[in-house]
């Protein structure tokens, strides 16, 4: 690996699912007054999920705000995990944290 690539730490992990493990929570008690938008799905069509929370919070939004709005979005969803070098213990660890939590389900350490 090139030096560009810095070692994924364990901290960063606890604190990524003590905040995912906080949203499951809050979906938990609140249910359908929780809009939940995966982020790779909102980049790929902004227009889309934006009139979805406008909708949700009862917001009206003309097509000229949707389309500003959406021009401003980066069509290509992040993936800075790419940037670290992952040990197998951590890559274990992550896939065993993400199990409980509903929204994770389905996603791969590849994807």
């Amino acid at each position: 690996m090139t030096s560009e690539y810095l070692q994924a730490d364990n901290s960063s992990i606890r604190r990524y699912f003590s905040i995912a493990r906080n949203c499951q929570a809050t979906k938990d008690v609140f249910g359908d007054r929780v809009l939940d938008i995966p982020g790779e799905e909102f980049v790929r069509d902004p227009s889309k999920y934006l009139r979805q929370i406008c909708g949700f919070l009862e917001i009206p939004c003309s097509e000229d705000y949707l389309r500003d709005c959406a021009s401003i979005v980066d069509p290509v969803p992040s993936v800075t995990r790419s940037l670290l070098v992952w040990t197998p213990e951590q890559i274990k660890e992550v896939y065993s944290l993400m199990q409980p939590i509903e929204f994770l389900q389905g996603y791969t350490f590849e994807n």
